[in-house]
């Protein structure tokens, strides 16, 4: 009993009494800091549960999907014991972090299913934040790892056509697994490679408009701001590296933040729109169906402005005046992001 107090007592005084000053990075602020000490103080307990494969595809009823989001929860405990190291230094979370970068580095076989893969995205983070802690032969590892799972996805990319799935949604979240992997391992030619795919990416996928392919394809707001959050999230890092990646304009006049722009007026409730109604997909209208036969209308109905509100956040980086868009409805969740900024 005593040592449970004790525990609740220390627990306390990090969280509550902690000041985190001018070393906050980017994307956390001090209230995310304190939730995201107390998840990693409640899961220091924890054991990684590693897959070979993650598949999170399809309808949530399926024992695949279940796996699959169970063994991701890994993936935010780990970056909870990152963060958490980053401003406390204590180094029980250093050791826990590396428990579970290894043991995913050990067992995972990518699949190069983006949409799946961008899932372990806080692992790539994790490693960014506690890279200068890690010994050279440790280090020499993860790059290796990390850096054959980017090149495939490029091979892949040079050899696809650009239509489908190779200029929607799922080649955005290609661009950001290059990308945070060519940053995070200081490899300049996978950079070079994601410069490159990312800039196709714009071309193929926005006209000059700033209307994406996802809306022509899916009729949704929903995948709009699916598409574009990946493609802000690389434009802040390459910006961090010294590249405007964010304003690049097309040869067909098409720009990520014109993208960005397109998709105010319904971040701000001024234009409404039901989602899906004319969707190509037939998989929109099986998830619709299920969602509303379990009582939840997620993917069905008119755009929820609220669920926009992260992709300002981040694209306020860029441009401050999107800040007034946050104000407007509840604040986002910092202490969910996958792009902590907080790398050495």
């Amino acid at each position: 009993m005593f040592r449970m107090i004790f525990l609740i007592l220390v627990l306390n005084f990090v969280i509550v009494n902690a000041s985190y000053g001018k070393n906050l990075c980017y994307f956390v602020d001090e209230d995310a800091i304190k939730v995201i000490v107390s998840r990693a103080e409640k899961e220091k307990k924890s054991s990684p549960n590693p897959l070979k494969t993650i598949d999170v595809g399809g309808l949530p009823n399926t024992l695949k999907y279940k796996e699959g989001t169970k063994a991701l929860k890994d993936m935010r405990k780990m970056h909870d014991f990152a963060i958490a190291y980053k401003y406390t230094n204590d180094k029980r979370y250093l050791n826990l972090t590396k428990k579970f970068l290894f043991a995913w580095i050990d067992t995972y076989e990518p699949s190069y299913i983006p949409i799946y893969e961008q899932h372990m995205m806080r692992m790539v983070d994790s490693y960014g934040i506690i890279k200068g802690e890690l010994s050279n032969k440790e280090n020499s590892k993860v790059d290796k790892f990390l850096k054959d799972w980017a090149k495939v996805y490029i091979d892949k990319i040079n050899s696809a056509p650009k239509d489908g799935w190779w200029i929607s949604n799922w080649q955005s979240y290609r661009v950001k697994i290059i990308s945070m992997i060519g940053f995070v391992t200081d490899d300049d030619g996978i950079i070079d490679s994601s410069r490159t795919i990312f800039k196709d990416q714009i071309f193929y996928n926005i006209n000059s408009q700033g209307e994406t392919v996802d809306f022509k394809e899916r009729d949704a707001i929903h995948y709009v701001v699916f598409d574009l959050m990946p493609l802000v999230d690389v434009a802040i890092l390459a910006k961090k590296n010294g590249e405007d990646w964010f304003n690049w304009v097309s040869p067909n006049g098409g720009s990520l933040k014109k993208a960005v722009d397109w998709v105010v007026p319904y971040a701000t409730g001024d234009l409404t729109h039901q989602e899906f109604v004319h969707s190509k997909v037939k998989f929109d209208r099986i998830r619709a169906d299920y969602y509303k036969s379990q009582g939840n209308v997620m993917f069905s109905g008119v755009y929820d402005p609220r669920k926009a509100s992260n992709l300002f956040f981040k694209a306020a980086y860029f441009d401050s005046g999107y800040k007034k868009i946050i104000k407007k409805y509840s604040k986002s969740d910092i202490s969910s992001y996958d792009l902590s900024l907080c790398w050495h």
